[in-house]
């Protein structure tokens, strides 16, 4: 199932990603005001699907939220044109 990838731009302070399976918003990428990115699952995705498709193998819906390096690799690998995170 191809990932789509909608913006959230009515807040500058805190951008959001939210990641969509589908047509459902499986979660949302958040970037903290230090520039740190985090996922989290949507508790409504979660609660709709028992065995929810999580949006990467190394990003299991059992844990609800990842953090910065993961999220990075993730954004990586779906948008050849940005560097490699450390």
């Amino acid at each position: 199932m191809p990932i789509s990838i909608s913006t959230n731009r009515a807040t500058t302070t805190m951008p959001e990603l939210r990641l969509l399976l589908g047509q459902e918003i499986a979660g949302t990428v958040s970037r903290t005001t230090t520039g740190t990115l985090t996922f989290s699952y949507d508790p409504d995705y979660l609660a709709r699907h028992q065995l929810a498709t999580p949006v990467s193998v190394s990003m299991p819906p059992q844990v609800v939220s990842h953090t910065d390096n993961r999220i990075r690799r993730q954004l990586a690998d779906r948008n050849p044109s940005s560097p490699a995170p450390p």
